[in-house]
């Protein structure tokens, strides 16, 4: 069974987003798929524009040490909505809508 982080970031509230309703969809996604959710990261009430965001950073770290094989993310514009082409990373991107 592959081991999936869950990324989850909004940068403001009120918006009809939270990083609980994201986790809520992202776990079901990840329970579909047969994933072992290995762990949680949450920025909330951060812009996406910063280079270092605390869980975003853990992420990263843990991510070198191996604790998961896959990253899923609601948007890839939540971990970096300035890119313009998607990154591609060892086993690719999956997006929780397909």
């Amino acid at each position: 069974m592959k081991r999936a982080a869950l990324y989850m970031r909004v940068s403001t509230k009120g918006h009809g987003q939270t990083t609980e309703t994201q986790a809520l969809a992202l776990q079901e996604y990840a329970q579909r798929r047969g994933f072992e959710i290995a762990g949680e990261y949450r920025d909330e009430g951060i812009s996406g524009s910063k280079d270092s965001r605390p869980s975003l950073d853990r992420l990263m770290k843990d991510a070198r040490s191996r604790k998961f094989d896959v990253v899923i993310v609601a948007r890839f514009g939540s971990v970096c909505p300035q890119c313009q082409q998607p990154v591609t990373r060892p086993g690719g991107i999956q997006s929780p809508r397909s």
